[in-house]
């Protein structure tokens, strides 16, 4: 999506509107002379936005810089909305690692693999062997919630995971699948995101494939942040205390 300059505008005054934020609170916050803002947001200013000041704006928002710069807020539902706000605060939380996500094991991706998820369901599978027997085996199959249950869906990227309520016990899975057409060799490809309250129950929330363009832009910037992320060193408690009683000993 291109840079428009109106619709960023619109933006932080939108979300300053509804955060109850002061423009002139924003200004000083990024140093700014009173009215800066303001001059800027008129038709007739050639003024332009410098970066340091795009940032503190972001900031003091709560927003990250691309929801501000980049999400088209005209015609979107109240829950369209909300779900906007609830991406883009995922992403933030995980830039600045205060989120830290989890990934399922690789092998639940194994067909042979037998793994008990809320998202996963075991079957029961015969094979003919190269001596034309039978062999029974188990095998995990994904369970997507928004696609045709007819046919297999797989996990083409990876499934991450992270606790965003401690309250309701509540985490938020997303992940990147697949699944045949039918009667076609071309897949497929979607984002998914589910609540999974207590490990055990299933709320689905949103698929790409079903999506207005603005949520299917932040679910692709929520996953390129969560996979990035990936790359930085992390420890849970466990692992910590662990590490610690071994540099003491």
């Amino acid at each position: 999506m291109d840079f428009d300059r109106n619709r960023l505008i619109d933006n932080i005054y939108r979300v300053a509107k509804e955060k109850n934020i002061k423009i002139g609170t924003l200004e000083q916050s990024a140093r700014v002379s009173p009215g800066y803002l303001s001059r800027l947001a008129k038709d007739d200013t050639k003024g332009s936005f410098a970066v340091d000041l795009l940032c503190s704006v972001a900031e003091q928002l709560g927003k990250t810089l691309d929801a501000l710069v980049y999400t088209e807020h005209k015609g979107l539902t109240e829950n369209e909305e909300k779900m906007l706000a609830f991406l883009d605060r995922l992403t933030m939380l995980t830039e600045n690692f205060t989120l830290e996500w989890k990934m399922l094991p690789p092998m639940i991706q194994d067909e042979t693999y037998e793994f008990e998820h809320p998202l996963f369901r075991v079957v029961d599978c015969c094979d003919m062997d190269p001596d034309g027997n039978y062999i029974s085996y188990k095998k995990t199959e994904y369970c997507s919630h928004f696609l045709d249950h007819d046919h297999p869906t797989t996990i083409e990227g990876r499934c991450f995971h992270v606790l965003f309520d401690t309250f309701s016990d509540r985490e938020v899975y997303l992940m990147f699948v697949s699944q045949y057409e039918p009667g076609s060799f071309d897949r497929r490809k979607a984002l998914e995101i589910y609540f999974i309250r207590q490990e055990k129950y299933v709320e689905p929330i949103v698929c790409s494939i079903l999506a207005c363009d603005q949520i299917v832009e932040a679910m692709e910037r929520l996953y390129k942040t969560v996979d990035d992320a990936r790359s930085h060193l992390t420890f849970d408690r466990d692992s910590i205390g662990a590490i610690d009683r071994f540099l003491k000993e």
